[in-house]
């Protein structure tokens, strides 16, 4: 898959492609598995702020955010 924008969290952009990130991807599994566990995205959130998990541009996690993150399914399509 080609990038155009910014990368999501989980992958950087290296030649045009997205490439996976280890360490953001278990962050993401981590947001999977804790709404899994039907923790709201403002809990979830706050838990990854908790930890001192930065965002991936540098900055806090919100509900929205997390929102997105879940949301987004180029996960799937990139693993399947």
């Amino acid at each position: 898959m080609e990038v155009y924008n910014h990368a999501p969290l989980g992958y950087r952009a290296e030649d045009g492609k997205l490439v996976p990130i280890d360490e953001e991807q278990r962050v993401v599994a981590d947001i999977r598995q804790l709404r899994g566990k039907g923790l709201s995205m403002r809990r979830i959130a706050d838990d990854l702020n908790s930890r001192g998990i930065i965002g991936k541009r540098g900055g806090r996690y919100y509900a929205s955010t997390i929102k997105a993150i879940l949301d987004d399914d180029l996960h799937d399509r990139l693993t399947a």
